[in-house]
């Protein structure tokens, strides 16, 4: 798989439990190179993790500048 960041989808309550359509419609996802992901929970849902790598497509355009 190559370099990726793995992440968590689920609640870290007691007992991890995914997420239902119903309570939300998208990830936000801030990776630890400071990339943005905007993946819909449709495309993930059920899942506990994910690895980002292959949701390339939902990485959004990079809003880095100078401050």
């Amino acid at each position: 798989m190559g370099r990726t960041w793995k992440v968590y989808l689920s609640t870290s309550r007691r007992k991890r439990r995914t997420y239902d359509p119903d309570e939300i419609d998208d990830f936000f996802i801030i990776d630890g190179d400071l990339s943005n992901y905007l993946i819909p929970v449709s495309v993930v849902g059920g899942l506990h993790a994910i690895h980002l790598a292959p949701y390339e497509q939902y990485r959004l355009p990079s809003i880095t500048g100078s401050l």
